[in-house]
């Protein structure tokens, strides 16, 4: 005979073990490291109870048992609901559903979400903005509907809330929002980017999500900038520096401004009691692209002449200088081949430090197809031939063999995250150059094979749109559209947009 299960259990979809069970108290100790274990289903619905009422369970489980039972308030059970929402999400979210080990924190740039478990429990304004992505990330069925419905609503009243605490920000931040307010605003601002990458497609506004990822990236800047270098020295805030600034980045790539971060002592100071790890010291020169845009605009903005003249000889010598500091990067780490790529096996087996690897190096290939489309815009025709290495195809093609491991199963969100950037530059290239080529498929398959092609594909329209250079571009329909978007965006299209 099959042993007896207990119908809630059953309908939770919790794994059951039966009605002789032992009295479990929950309790979750900040100070360990959790594995995240895929058995942890969320339970699918809240409390409908009155707040007063008492859930019961113990030996028996049943009503009318004579067991022992622990009577929970109902305040305690939505918390212990709440709690199980969380644990599911990190488990999708961090690789190998466990938190990053301290060896890879200098090398990646999810070392700040290993504090989101007690920042759950200390904020509450950290807990509503994380549990709208837990809901609203918990998965497409019809039955789980309710869910996405309950995580929006979170979300708006988390955008509500931030807009009343920034108004009064530059005001109040001296006297009463701290390290731990600060901490709470930042961390807030950047769940909120992250809401909008998994869950924020419009089916009515193709441009919605993208407008609002760059807007909370914005706003993230500013709550960062609206302190001196020095807050971001050491320890947790440290962390939330480094770690955000690549994609800050990518929003000022996508808007083709410069960053703000790339000021000297926003490059220096907050590693000033802090030795730079080889993930920094790429960002840095990451840091310079968008400035290489900016002027590629202001260049086609020009008038012929001599003006015009000079700021194309700055720009190029600014690639040049870009190209210096790529050099140095790699003789730093040990490479001597620019268009390096490291072995991967057929059926790779996973690992952390895999991952590790496969982020620095698509930062430093993602670079340089920045910098060497930009010199070989400007200098279509050299008189010499353009070194090999600066042949932006290489490193697209070296982003599409190394994309696969960042859509690992075993890479999580996190994973799937740190391909956007990369990705979206390959197939802005290869848009651009021949209306799509090789290293895009192979980007493509790697996204269909993981399951994660659907919302790739509207995460990338949305961008492309956005940050398309006249209204025209944005609403253009058609197998050309993104070939003309990605001309005008890297430059290569003369009309003056």
């Amino acid at each position: 005979m099959a042993r007896p299960v207990c119908g809630q259990c059953v309908r939770v979809g919790l794994v059951c073990e039966g009605y002789d069970r032992q009295t479990i108290f929950l309790h979750a100790t900040s100070g360990q490291s959790r594995r995240y274990r895929r058995e942890d289903k969320p339970v699918p619905a809240a409390s409908t109870a009155a707040p007063d009422t008492l859930v019961s369970t113990g030996n028996n489980g049943s009503s009318d048992g004579g067991g022992a039972t622990i009577l929970l308030p109902d305040a305690l059970f939505r918390a212990a609901h709440e709690e199980r929402y969380l644990s599911a999400f990190l488990e999708k979210y961090f690789p190998e559903s466990r938190e990053f080990p301290s060896k890879v924190t200098p090398y990646i740039n999810g070392g700040w979400t290993v504090a989101l478990p007690q920042l759950f429990q200390a904020s509450p304004r950290i807990r509503r903005i994380l549990l709208a992505v837990c809901l609203a990330s918990a998965g497409d069925a019809p039955e789980r509907a309710w869910e996405r419905k309950q995580g929006l609503t979170y979300y708006t009243q988390s955008l509500q809330d931030m807009s009343a605490t920034l108004s009064g920000w530059d005001r109040d931040r001296g006297r009463d929002q701290g390290t731990a307010g600060h901490t709470a605003v930042l961390v807030t601002s950047r769940l909120s980017s992250l809401y909008e990458t998994l869950c924020g497609h419009d089916s009515q506004d193709p441009m919605a999500q993208a407008r609002n990822w760059r807007h909370h990236l914005i706003g993230e800047l500013a709550i960062i900038m609206s302190y001196p270098p020095e807050t971001y020295t050491s320890g947790y805030m440290h962390q939330l520096f480094v770690d955000g600034r690549l994609h800050l980045i990518s929003s000022a790539l996508q808007m083709r401004k410069r960053s703000e971060l790339n000021r000297p002592e926003w490059k220096t100071i907050p590693w000033r009691d802090i030795s730079k790890t080889p993930k920094d010291l790429l960002v840095d020169i990451l840091l310079d692209t968008p400035g290489l845009l900016e002027d590629l605009d202001v260049l086609k903005a020009s008038p012929y002449g001599e003006v015009r003249d000079a700021l194309r000889r700055e720009i190029i010598r600014n690639c040049w200088a870009c190209d210096e500091q790529l050099s140095a990067w790699r003789a730093a780490v040990g490479i001597r081949d620019p268009a390096y790529a490291f072995e991967i096996p057929e059926s790779p087996t996973f690992s952390i430090d895999l991952l590790a690897a496969a982020h620095i190096m698509t930062i430093y290939w993602t670079t340089s197809v920045i910098v060497y489309s930009t010199l070989r815009t400007l200098c279509p025709s050299p008189a010499s031939p353009h070194p090999p290495h600066t042949d932006p195809g290489l490193y697209c093609r070296r982003i599409a063999e190394t994309i696969p491991i960042l859509l690992h199963p075993d890479s999580g969100v996190y994973g799937a995250q740190m391909a956007n950037l990369p990705a979206a530059i390959v197939l802005v290239y290869e848009n651009a150059i021949d209306g799509g080529g090789a290293a895009g498929a192979i980007i493509f398959d790697a996204y269909r094979r993981a399951g994660r092609h659907e919302a790739a594909q509207r995460f990338q329209s949305s961008m492309r749109r956005q940050e398309a250079r006249s209204p025209r571009l944005a609403m253009m329909e058609g197998p050309d559209a993104d070939n003309a978007r990605a001309r005008s965006w890297l430059g290569m299209d003369e009309e003056n947009m």
